[in-house]
């Protein structure tokens, strides 16, 4: 799988929707959530930060987005 390379100018990659499906052709599969874990281990898996990594494939944002929620679920 193909990554863009963080740059100095920004910290952040982006795994694109045709990397996506590439992976998902890969895998031969359309469970999309099968897709974005692999996606996730593997960037984790070759150094990048479990909230990098979920940034990179499910959007910026995004980790913080889930750690508010499950925090709100488990203190609700």
């Amino acid at each position: 799988m193909t990554t863009t390379q963080p740059t100095n100018e920004s910290k952040t990659m982006t795994i694109t929707t045709e990397q996506l499906n590439a992976v998902a052709t890969l895998l031969n599969t359309t469970d999309k959530n099968l897709v974005f874990s692999v996606c996730i281990k593997t960037l984790v898996d070759a150094g990048a930060s479990v909230r990098e990594a979920v940034d990179a494939v499910l959007g910026t944002g995004r980790f913080d987005d889930i750690v508010s929620e499950v925090y709100e679920s488990l203190t609700a």
